[in-house]
């Protein structure tokens, strides 16, 4: 194993990369072609294939910010790149599918339509295939129903070529599909994979707080998905500016609470199996040390550190009708209310 390199630097958005056929050049979308950074624009770059260090700058390849991470693939050949432009109108517009040279000129359109498009695929059968959902009736407010449909590569009639409960993910040969079937929002994530022509194959359930993220892994390997734990160490930096350094370790999100008289020590307030508790971490580094283990409330407001010894906070009234503000004292832990409904 070799430590990650960094490929792109700046303040920018860079994200979602796709390799290109030829193994020595990566498409993305950045936001560094948008004076305001608010869009991504399709980018490449260019790699050493023995090295995965840079040969070139990243370069702009399309004139329009392109859609989501599922909204563009590149051809067969690595020559051409099909994308769904991001669409700032807010009604009656029509979604799109443009093919643009690999390294970037005017976009040509292969098909428009009113329904949502979602992911593509571009196999080497001359088509280009795409899931999309239905639009909904006029008596029904939403609708997720979808269908696989592919257009000719070199634009034509959509034909579909299966329908579905729910749009989901192709996979670059365009032959199978994985899609969800358990409701959003739902504890239990279950999926089921079928072949894009209406056969269903198999489920699999994903594990509590992970998201599906992508499948079809080159050679056919299979899914990966992302859990949603949240880890946001501390880290300190000089005023004066300089390198950031990083204080505690990575096992959640640490909440910046304040200084210790002397600066020599940050407090902060973290989770530790699932109980929050107030820290403090040595500004020259090593062991942090408990200060406060935090009762289970629902806190509306705070905590904010007091000096060393007081915490101040607020909660909810006994009958749910306002806040109580209170100070505890870290040494003797007790506590005392300020006022109520401040």
């Amino acid at each position: 194993s070799r430590e990650a390199e960094r490929l792109t630097t700046g303040q920018y958005w860079d994200a979602n990369p796709v390799w290109f056929p030829s193994g020595d050049r990566i498409l993305f979308r950045s936001t560094r072609f948008d004076p305001e950074g608010n869009f991504q624009y399709l980018s490449t770059l260019d790699l050493d294939p023995a090295t995965g260090r840079p040969t070139s700058v990243p370069r702009q390849v399309s004139l329009e910010p392109s859609s989501f991470s599922q909204g563009y693939q590149i051809s067969p050949d690595g020559q051409q790149i099909v994308y769904r432009p991001h669409s700032t109108d807010d009604g009656g517009f029509e979604e799109e599918l443009k093919v643009i040279p690999w390294n970037g000129g005017n976009a040509r359109t292969v098909w428009r339509q009113k329904e949502g498009i979602g992911a593509l695929a571009w196999p080497d059968d001359g088509y280009i295939y795409f899931s999309s959902e239905l639009a909904p009736p006029d008596d029904v407010a939403i609708r997720t129903d979808g269908e696989i449909r592919r257009v000719p590569a070199e634009g034509g009639t959509a034909e579909v070529v299966s329908s579905w409960p729910e749009r989901g993910l192709l996979s670059p040969d365009a032959k199978h599909f994985v899609y969800r079937v358990s409701p959003r929002g739902s504890d239990e994530a279950i999926y089921e994979l079928a072949s894009t022509d209406g056969r269903r194959l198999a489920s699999f359930v994903l594990p509590e707080n992970m998201t599906l993220a992508t499948c079809f892994t080159t050679g056919g390997v299979g899914c990966l998905a992302t859990t949603e734990d949240l880890a946001a160490p501390l880290t300190v930096i000089p005023v004066q500016g300089g390198p950031a350094r990083q204080l505690s370790e990575t096992r959640g999100y640490d909440w910046p609470a304040g200084w210790s008289d002397d600066g020599q020590e940050i407090f902060f307030r973290s989770e530790l199996d699932g109980t929050s508790a107030l820290w403090a971490a040595p500004l020259s580094g090593g062991p942090t040390r408990e200060i406060y283990r935090m009762p289970p409330e629902d806190w509306v407001y705070g905590p904010s550190l007091l000096g060393e010894r007081y915490l101040f906070y607020g909660v909810e009234t006994e009958s749910n009708q306002g806040v109580s503000l209170r100070l505890l004292d870290i040494q003797t832990g007790s506590e005392r209310e300020i006022t109520r409904n401040p």
